[in-house]
């Protein structure tokens, strides 16, 4: 699947059902997962915006701020 360009997968199932009691439960499920997936971005969001204060505060040189984000990113 990251082979064709997905970077992310996220199931909507908590636990393991059967076929018919995912279908009954497909609204639900999905409304859990979006607001999971909801919940994960407001953290980066939060973490990305503490590490570019951290930077700001700190008034790291430009090439040392790359480093510092480079070794974030990997």
């Amino acid at each position: 699947m990251y082979d064709h360009g997905l970077t992310a997968m996220f199931s909507i199932l908590s636990n393991i059902c059967t076929v018919t009691e995912a279908l009954e439960a497909g609204q639900e499920n999905l409304i859990s997962a979006s607001e999971n997936v909801a919940r994960l971005i407001r953290i980066l969001v939060y973490a990305i915006n503490m590490m570019a204060y951290f930077l700001y505060k700190m008034r790291l040189t430009v090439r040392n701020q790359n480093v510092i984000l480079q070794l974030l990113a990997s």
